[in-house]
């Protein structure tokens, strides 16, 4: 009987100890995915980041081309504006030129 309970301790232990290795190695394993966790999240935030700035710079870039744009086409718009307003000084002037021709002729 004294041989049998030794087994039973020697299995028992062997059992326990095997257990304890399994979660030893279980928490090494949940340490590592903690670091890599860690990692990730510090190198998803550097990534982050680093699309902000380009973002920011992408808009400022974008900015200043809409603004030259803008720049370009009031300017366009001007030139049209003091073409169309010569057109017209001179159709008032044309207008003005045949009422005083007609009214010359009719003194005549």
């Amino acid at each position: 009987m004294h041989m049998t309970e030794s087994r039973d301790v020697n299995w028992e232990a062997r059992y326990l100890d095997a257990i304890e290795a399994r979660l030893g190695s279980l928490e090494q394993g949940q340490a590592a995915l903690r670091a890599e966790v860690v990692a990730l999240r510090a190198e998803v935030k550097q990534d982050i980041g680093a699309l902000r700035a380009e973002v920011k710079q992408d808009a400022g870039a974008l900015r200043a081309e809409v603004k030259g744009e803008i720049g370009a086409f009031r300017s366009e718009m001007r030139q049209e504006l003091r073409a169309l307003h010569r057109q017209i000084w001179g159709l008032a002037a044309g207008i003005v030129l045949a009422v005083i021709s007609v009214w010359l002729k009719d003194l005549a």
